[in-house]
């Protein structure tokens, strides 16, 4: 049983999001605890900040000191005395310990201004929609080595330098552009705002003015010229419903005559105000939304191809039925269902937040915190050091991790702070990673691709070994986590499990203080139950007719009747005031209670007498018992931890205090 002054020391509710910066700040000992071997000290600070923490109520309400103080002596002796016993070394403790100042680290190891910054950029972006024609080099970043790199590199700025002489950039996009989607259109992606191409392209078009090309932009993708053909207003989300008759490739022109005559007939139907679900359910080719009456889902701009966004967004109300319209893929009519603005920060900022939790936004931040991290803590890198690396043949490598173990390689590939890390710890990152497949034509690509990795990894472990000296509240936080969890552990073991497992030891307690342990006057009661309420009414009208015949007797004849369809039964029990509200209305005299239901049941009561008081059994005050024992044990625990260890108290320390 979990004592409440247990678990003021071990809940622990504090507000992450003010995280300030250790200071050098002199910070007295109040409590000095030792014993053999062991010499453990409390700031004033720890003693004020727990103590505060705890008395959060009203002044009048508040703990005194003296007595506070009492108990924090208390729980720090059982915290010593379970660092004495080694529990602070035990895996279980290690493991959970260890789990929870990961949990606790998460916020520090995040820049909440890159973050917020990076998330309102992107909302700026929500509320603008860009109109991009691009030229792609293809380039598989996966597997290119750094020759492919370059040469993909030099063709964009080629194309680039072409374009600034005056080359149409619609041309070279049709005859070079890798993206032969867009290609066909002069390598035009239609509008779009944000989220929809790769983070590193979105960045560069959006900040670009009207017509102007940019120089090669690197995504997955490979290389991208671009060109901004038009800036506007975001145009929000719009739902439509549709009605398509499709033209496949190489469709005659007769065939293409005959579907635009059944569209201009559907929409003269329409104009007459025919129901445009029905239309769309007998007529669409779009067999998958026909059903529903040709609704699509909403959509915002880049979401469709231009010629069906152009269309939908043009349609002024709601109900508004477009003319028939021809796309790659057919004809279409489309009703406007519902359309919305584009939403405000409020209305975006939970979903752009989730966003920042994972995926490529995600990875955006994280790239820009180790950015700070380096700038900071004064990252270099040698990378001709590196490029050693590159020489080794992935045979050598593999064999290194066969083995575990990698020969000699000295020299510093980068610092940050004063640490530095060597072409042998790269190495040994490497033989520990599963499954990293490198061969001789991609081997300097992986392994400047998994030094990334590692560098960026190191960097991170970096500011989180540095947590507790960087920041106060992270370190304090940690503090109480790591005594609550070993006063958990150890009162568990000496005291709650104890109490409870302790049969001997907890009859023995019953038995010397069972004066402690008594019922109150209680009313001995006959209740009888019935499975229904017409046999348990007729039983209650039979007793009440020959109560002389007796309530045992009367149950065996009913019965006997009922031949097992349905049953009465009796049962003795002996009640406290207050565990039935039905009976203690009736007051405690002697007599009959009418036919009430309880949990499915029908009852009606006989009282028969009182019960003068009397002791209770163990099993009757097992609870109570446990919790009393408890004390006990804790008491006499306290008694020897006061012998085992000496403390002092630093009185003139205590008056400031106070």
């Amino acid at each position: 049983m979990l004592k409440n002054v247990y678990c003021i020391f071990s809940c622990f509710l504090f507000a992450l999001s003010s995280i300030t910066s250790a200071q050098n700040v002199a910070d007295p000992v109040l409590i000095s605890i030792t014993g053999k071997g062991i010499k453990r000290e409390i700031s004033k600070s720890e003693f004020v900040r727990i103590y505060s923490k705890n008395n959060t109520q009203a002044v009048e309400s508040k703990k005194p000191v003296d007595d506070y103080l009492d108990l924090f002596i208390n729980f720090k002796l059982k915290v010593t005395e379970a660092e004495a016993l080694g529990y602070d070394t035990m895996r279980t403790f290690v493991n959970e310990f260890s789990g929870y100042r990961s949990q606790l680290a998460k916020p520090y190891l995040l820049d909440t201004n890159i973050r917020n910054t990076i998330i309102k950029s992107q909302y700026d972006r929500m509320n603008k929609e860009v109109r991009v024609k691009h030229i792609m080099i293809r380039l598989d970043n996966a597997q290119s080595s750094p020759a492919d790199t370059l040469a993909a590199y030099n063709k964009a700025m080629r194309f680039y330098n072409e374009i600034q002489k005056g080359l149409s950039f619609e041309k070279l996009a049709k005859d070079s552009s890798d993206d032969t989607y867009s290609a066909t259109n002069g390598g035009d992606l239609g509008y779009f705002s944000a989220f929809k191409y790769p983070y590193e392209f979105e960045l560069v078009v959006h900040n670009m003015k009207l017509n102007q090309v940019s120089k090669p932009i690197h995504t997955s993708f490979g290389y991208h010229i671009a060109k901004v053909t038009d800036i506007r207003p975001a145009q929000g989300r719009v739902r439509v419903a549709h009605i398509i008759k499709v033209t496949p490739q190489g469709m005659s022109e007769r065939e293409q005559d005959s579907i635009k005559e059944i569209v201009d007939n559907l929409y003269t139907q329409l104009q007459k105000k025919a129901d445009f679900a029905t239309i769309a359910k007998a007529n669409s080719d779009d067999r998958r939304t026909a059903e529903t009456g040709g609704e699509l889902p909403w959509f915002n701009t880049g979401r469709m191809i231009p010629e069906f966004e152009t269309a939908a967004f043009a349609l002024q109300k709601d109900g508004a039925i477009s003319a028939p319209f021809k796309t790659m893929y057919g004809w279409h009519i489309i009703k406007r269902l519902e359309r919305e603005s584009a939403p405000s920060f409020t209305q975006a900022k939970t979903d752009l937040y989730s966003k920042a939790e994972k995926g490529e936004l995600a990875d955006i931040i994280k790239k820009a915190y180790i950015q700070k991290l380096k700038k900071e803590y004064s990252y270099t890198e040698q990378l001709l050091n590196l490029k050693e690396l590159f020489t080794l043949s992935p045979e050598l490598i593999d064999t290194a991790k066969n083995i575990k173990q990698i020969g000699s390689f000295p020299k510093v590939i980068f610092t940050i702070g004063q640490q530095k890390y060597t072409q042998e710890d790269f190495l040994n990152f490497i033989i520990n990673k599963p499954n990293v497949q490198l061969t001789e034509s991609t081997l300097e690509y992986a392994l400047y691709k998994i030094f990334e990795q590692y560098r960026d990894e190191q960097i991170i472990a970096y500011e989180d070994a540095r947590l507790e000296s960087k920041y106060i509240a992270f370190r304090d936080l940690l503090k109480e986590y790591h005594d609550g969890i070993l006063l958990f552990n150890i009162m568990d073991e000496h005291i709650w499990s104890k109490a409870v497992k302790d049969s001997a030891g907890l009859a023995e307690f019953h038995k010397d203080n069972e004066s402690k342990y008594s019922w109150g006057e209680r009313l001995s009661v006959n209740i009888v139950y019935g499975n229904s309420d017409s046999v348990i009414e007729k039983t209650f009208t039979e007793y009440t007719k020959n109560k002389e015949v007796g309530i045992e007797a009367l149950l065996v004849d009913i019965n006997k009747n009922l031949k097992g369809k349905d049953t009465v039964w009796i049962e003795n029990v002996k009640i406290s005031k207050g565990d039935n509200k039905v009976i203690d209305s009736t007051g405690w005299e002697p007599g009959v209670v009418p036919v009430h239901k309880k949990d499915l049941k029908f009852y009606f009561a006989i009282k028969l007498n009182k019960v003068i008081p009397e002791l209770k059994t163990l099993n009757e005050a097992r609870g109570l018992v446990i919790s009393d024992y408890q004390d006990y044990l804790e008491k006499q625990w306290l008694i020897d931890l006061r012998k085992k260890y000496s403390f002092t108290v630093n009185i003139t320390i205590l008056s400031d205090i106070k």
